[in-house]
């Protein structure tokens, strides 16, 4: 196997491994926004997932469901552009402070 090859066999079990994460939140909570407690619908949407610690600071979170919060694509987008809600600046603290992460 070519190092393409592996890195492409890579990918697609990341995206499994992914998949399968977003899928078991989503069968185990309330289809709610953990913020505004807004309807997420019946169908899970990637956009509804969202690291309360950034997986690209906090690499060996991304897979802890603590770490996760649903939320709306709205809120997801205001949040990936800056404009961080109080809640989440609580939520981010009190998870913090019980899995020792800040």
């Amino acid at each position: 196997m070519t190092k393409e090859e592996r890195r492409e066999v890579k990918r697609i079990e990341n995206k499994r491994l992914h998949d399968w994460f977003i899928t078991e939140i989503w069968n185990k909570r309330p289809h709610y926004s953990e913020l505004t407690s807004e309807w997420l619908g019946k169908l899970p949407n990637k956009c509804f997932f969202h690291h309360i610690f950034p997986k690209e600071t906090y690499p060996q979170l991304k897979y802890e469901p603590w770490n996760i919060i649903m939320i709306t694509a709205q809120e997801h987008y205001e949040i990936t552009n800056g404009k961080i809600p109080k809640k989440l600046d609580i939520i981010k603290q009190v998870k913090g402070n019980k899995y020792n992460v800040i």
